[in-house]
């Protein structure tokens, strides 16, 4: 199994132009899971589950096989598709919480049940998966 380079996700309560911050030794991975505002999550997350390419303005997908590459402007890396999966559920639950703690109004648009509907699909994947892996079915 690959190795995730490190990667901490946290959401931003400073005033500045971040919702979410990502630290990583991977530029690509801190930039890719970086998010300045909920754009990026409200065109893509669909495609991100049902893994079709995408691009949204510098950031891009491409699934390969057991694998996702991620792309920022011309920079790439790559995550094994389970991993990428696990990443984005992270994300998905820091933004959600991160609305609810700031009561922020997105959670009233309509594509915000369907968003939170897909990070729980994404947590029953990846918990089918974790069981798989060690026997448990």
């Amino acid at each position: 199994m690959y190795k995730l380079k490190k990667l901490s996700l946290q959401w931003n309560y400073d005033i500045s132009e971040n919702m979410t911050i990502a630290l990583s030794t991977d530029p690509v991975l801190e930039a890719f899971f970086t998010m300045k505002d909920w754009d990026f999550i409200r065109h893509c997350f669909n495609d991100l589950w049902e893994e079709n390419e995408f691009e949204y303005e510098e950031k891009s997908v491409v699934f390969e096989g057991q694998y996702v590459n991620l792309y920022v402007n011309d920079n790439k890396t790559s995550l094994e598709k389970e991993e990428c999966l696990r990443v984005l559920s992270q994300l998905y639950d820091l933004m959600i919480i991160g609305a609810n703690e700031d009561h922020h109004n997105v959670r009233y648009e309509t594509w915000w049940q369907e968003f939170t509907e897909v990070n729980y699909k994404m947590k029953c994947k990846i918990e089918m998966q974790d069981n798989i892996y060690e026997g448990s079915l």
